[in-house]
């Protein structure tokens, strides 16, 4: 909206006697302007002076019995704290004296110089009061001057302090520093009283950070141990609380058999008794890893890194890696390591990891990029590969009994099982079992139905498969559990959508369905895109065969990594009837509830790939990658 001036003479000639008129255009030009380059220096110079001779003083600042004499206006300009404090009905402002709280008097005088004088001098021993003030005060040069001198004096001594300091205050790069600097020097730091010393929250804070530089997660578990005892009769009811953020599914059995079973206070706390079932569960049957709620996630020191590996993306930024590179996303750091190439380049394989690092692929369509970046589809491939850690090569093992493509591949304990997929023309419904002590394969009991572009679990020794593609051409809301102790498969309650090219994950003890294709579109039969994706996520129940609703994704898709990460559900990337996507978004507790959140964008689009979690030894990877 605009507003125009009065135009009665009155006014007109009031304003003349007030307001100078603005300056001609020749007036503007450079050649008559004067610029006194001293101005700035002599304005502090006066207001140095004005300080020191206390004349026109107009406020009383004070603390406790000190007095500091100062005026408004100065004060003001130089700070938003006080402008607010002067310019508003407050009684500050009516008063002529103002006291202050949360501030030392030696810390105020020095405040005082900077904002008269525009210099300070800064020590190790007044900077973190001066800090202080500058964040209360809204100085926020000298906040970041005062942030600029502790960077260059952090060391091992005080970084526990400053990381800690820097976090309450906001400053995120001096808290970043002494972080890195805490992760670096753990296993020194945490026998020190700086360590022993800190609140139960700040410990916590620490021993949760998977940039922990510790060799092995046995020092985690004895630096909480230490703290505990430190003060034993006040922290042992805390034990529960603390020692939860111990990962112990990555202790070594031994270990965990000999020093943490016999620990009458680990023993006999409440809070730990699930997961310490878990861990000897999983020491038992590692193949069930991903059915159990604990933290796999491998710490920054460590000779082995878990993350997500992608598997034959056919979206990479690179022409030579689509559909033929495995890479590793550290979804912490949003990274993307590339670790392999494939032995083919393939579309839509089959993978799954067996016990932590066996990383099995299978089938899928080969494809051949020619160098104008054309994609030519060649046959469809009956190979079955191993991949070798040491060599981050793959080796060839026993064939599969038949070429397929839009398969999946799932580990049930000592056995991988083959299911459903295209042979090319035709939609399969073949089951095939993989035994890795003899390399052989069986034909089990085909699926009630063929299938492709289905999603399947595993889940205490049973096989389960959801949605996928039916040979009539039609995509279906079926459920099948297979039995592999009869061979046997049984009709579950079905969904409530049907849906392709959706991801499964077990956590909690029950099975999340998430997104995918519910309806075939012409685009679907003749370019195998989809038009029709859902944001839904369905929850089943295997121990009474139920379903209910989750909370639905941020956006629908389908085609996206689903898997268990950590203590959350991870889905990356995927695709809509619009665009492939380079997200990633987390099950997270939020406000009492489950909630998706999104992370950091990934530096490529990714749908339709291989998506699965493993633990590789670091030495597989060049230390560039890992930088």
């Amino acid at each position: 909206m605009a507003y125009s001036l009065p135009s009665s003479s009155a006014d007109a000639s009031h304003s003349s006697l007030t307001t100078p008129s603005p300056p001609s255009q020749a007036e503007r030009g450079l050649e008559n302007v004067f610029t006194d380059t001293r101005r700035p220096i002599s304005i502090m110079e006066g207001l140095a002076k004005l300080y020191e001779t206390k004349h026109l003083v107009d406020v009383t600042l004070c603390i406790g019995s000190r007095e500091f004499l100062c005026h408004k206006n100065v004060l003001a300009i130089s700070s938003p704290y006080f402008m607010a404090m002067f310019s508003h009905d407050m009684l500050e402002n009516v008063q002529n004296k103002v006291k202050l709280k949360d501030i030392d008097s030696d810390t105020l005088d020095g405040i005082l110089r900077y904002i008269y004088r525009g210099e300070i001098a800064l020590t190790e021993s007044s900077v973190q009061n001066i800090l202080s003030a500058a964040n209360i005060f809204q100085l926020e040069k000298l906040k970041a001057g005062c942030e600029a001198f502790m960077m260059k004096h952090i060391n091992k001594t005080n970084c526990i302090e400053v990381y800690f300091f820097a976090k309450a205050h906001e400053c995120d790069a001096l808290a970043k520093k002494s972080r890195e600097i805490i992760c670096t020097h753990f296993t020194d730091l945490y026998q020190r009283d700086e360590f022993l010393c800190l609140p139960l929250d700040n410990l916590v804070d620490i021993i949760a950070d998977s940039d922990l530089n510790i060799s092995t997660e046995e020092i985690v578990y004895s630096a909480c141990l230490k703290w505990i005892n430190h003060d034993l009769e006040t922290r042992k009811n805390d034990a529960g609380r603390v020692l939860c953020h111990v990962r112990f599914a990555n202790i070594s059995s031994y270990y965990f058999c000999d020093f943490i079973e016999s620990n009458p206070m680990v023993r006999d706390c409440n809070a730990l008794q699930d997961t310490l079932a878990k861990v000897r569960y999983y020491h038992m049957l590692k193949n069930r890893k991903q059915e159990l709620d604990l933290n796999f996630t491998t710490r920054k020191g460590m000779n082995v890194i878990q993350g997500v590996l992608i598997i034959a993306n056919p979206y990479s930024e690179e022409n030579h890696m689509k559909f033929n590179s495995m890479e590793m996303l550290l979804p912490h750091h949003s990274k993307l390591l590339h670790v392999c190439r494939l032995p083919q380049s393939l579309y839509m394989p089959g993978c799954c990891v067996a016990g932590d690092h066996d990383v099995y692929l299978a089938g899928g369509s080969v494809r051949k990029l020619n160098y104008r970046g054309s994609i030519t589809s060649e046959e469809v491939s009956n190979y079955l590969y191993l991949f070798n850690c040491s060599s981050r090569t793959w080796e060839v093992k026993a064939k599969l009994k038949q070429p397929r493509s839009q398969l999946v591949l799932v580990a049930v304990d000592r056995f991988l099982y083959c299911i459903g997929g295209s042979g090319g023309m035709e939609i399969l419904s073949n089951l095939d079992r993989y035994d890795g002590q003899t390399n052989q394969w069986c034909a089990m009991a085909p699926l009630p139905e063929a299938l492709r572009c289905m999603t399947a679990v595993s889940y205490k020794g049973k096989l389960y498969s959801f949605g996928g593609e039916a040979s009539n051409g039609k995509i279906v809301n079926s459920v099948y559990r297979y039995d592999p102790s009869d061979n046997k498969w049984t009709n579950l309650p079905p969904m409530l959508k049907s849906r392709a090219l959706a991801g499964s994950a077990v956590f909690k003890e029950k099975i999340y369905v998430i997104g995918g294709n519910t309806a075939v579109s012409e685009k679907w039969k003749r370019e195998f895109l989809p038009e029709h994706c859902t944001s839904s996520v369905e929850i089943f129940d295997p121990a009474d065969n139920t379903w209910m609703l989750g909370p639905e994704l941020p956006h629908p898709l389908c085609g996206a990594g689903v898997v268990k990460y950590g203590n959350s559900i991870l889905v990356v990337g995927g695709e809509d009837d619009k665009s492939w996507m380079a997200g990633i978004c987390s099950l997270q507790m939020e406000e009492g509830k489950h909630q998706w959140i999104e992370g950091e964008p990934l530096p490529t689009v990714m749908s339709t790939f291989g998506c699965i979690v493993a633990t590789l030894p670091r030495e597989s990877m060049s230390q560039d990658m890992l930088t």
